[in-house]
Formats: structure tokens, C-alpha cells, sequence
């Protein structure tokens, strides 16, 4: 492990997230705008419109902001979307309803607030449904913004290693023909 791969890490992520916030809070403007609309957000249709735009956008901030030439450690990317989802599920905890609760934790929750406002379609606020349910919900940031960053680290590697394999399979075999007795 590199010595400021924790940090180059951390700095990722926290730039993931608030870019996160910063495009619910875009959505959520634009879709105040439009007060005539029959659409809300306290639906199923808001639940997985939430679940899979939070989803959709950390895999893609993700995707961007990893590192081709100097690739994370999958173990250290992992250990850090635990850390994100223990901070969301925080948060969550601390501010159950997305526009309730103590200033910080409800900024930090922004990002699934669409999500959560669906989810009050389907379970009643503090019950045990909503809170599992709500629970799910902070694991999905930490997942696809960890898959984004981890996506196509597999490929490159291999193409890296088998590279060199070929060649070496090559000089062996030029060895034997020269040498029969070697």
C-alpha cells in the first residue's frame, strides 16, 4: 500500500458524496418548480427513482474519478465503503425523516432523501420496516460508488500480466529446439 492512498482515497469519496448532494439538491429544486405535476415522490415510483438515481450517479462519479494508472487496493476500497455506509446509516439514524433532525445529518443523508421519501409510502416513520428499509438504503451509495471505482481494474491487470507470459512461453521453447539436451 501506498503511503497517501488513504488520504488520495478519502479525499475521492468525499468529493463523490458532496457532488451526490449537490445533484439531489438540483433535482430536488427542479422538481419543486413543477408544483401542477402529479408525480411525488412519496411513491413506489419515487422509491425506485430514488434508489436508482442515487445508485446510477455513484457508479458513475465513481467510474470517473477512479484512477486508471494508479488503481485503488480493493481491500482498502472495500474497508472505506463500510466507513461511508456506517457514517450514512449515522446519519440516518440521527435524522430518520429526510427533512427532520439535527442540520449536519440531514445534509449528509441528502442523497437519499428522494429514496426515503418513498419508502414513507410503504412503512410508517420509526417503524421497523422503515428503519430496515432506510438501513438498505445508506448501503447503496457506498456499494456502487466502490463498484465505479473498482470497475475495469480486473482487465487492465490481466492484460498487464499476460503480456509478458507469451514471450517468456516463446524464449523456453527456442531454448529446447537450440539445446535438445538442456
Amino acid at each position: 500500500m501506498k503511503k497517501y492512498d488513504v488520504m488520495r482515497l478519502s479525499g475521492t469519496i468525499l468529493l463523490a458524496h458532496l457532488a451526490l448532494c449537490a445533484a439531489v439538491f438540483l433535482l430536488i429544486l427542479v422538481a419543486a418548480q413543477d408544483m401542477t405535476s402529479d408525480f411525488t415522490f412519496r411513491s413506489s415510483y419515487g422509491l425506485a427513482l430514488g434508489v436508482l438515481g442515487a445508485a446510477a450517479l455513484s457508479f458513475a462519479l465513481g467510474w470517473g474519478l477512479r484512477s486508471v494508472k494508479d488503481p485503488f487496493d480493493k481491500k482498502l476500497s472495500w474497508n472505506a465503503a463500510m466507513v461511508l455506509y456506517v457514517l450514512n446509516a449515522a446519519a440516518f439514524l440521527f435524522s430518520p425523516e429526510p427533512i427532520s433532525g439535527p442540520l449536519l445529518s440531514m445534509l449528509w443523508s441528502l442523497p437519499f432523501a428522494p429514496a426515503l421519501t418513498g419508502l414513507n409510502a410503504f412503512a410508517a416513520p420509526q417503524s421497523v420496516l422503515y428503519l430496515f428499509g432506510g438501513a438498505l438504503l445508506a448501503a447503496v451509495e457506498p456499494l456502487c460508488l466502490t463498484l465505479g471505482l473498482l470497475s475495469g481494474r480486473r482487465a487492465e491487470h490481466e492484460t498487464t500480466k499476460n503480456t509478458g507470459a507469451p514471450a517468456e512461453a516463446a524464449e523456453r521453447t527456442d531454448d529446447k529446439e537450440k539445446k535438445p539436451h538442456a
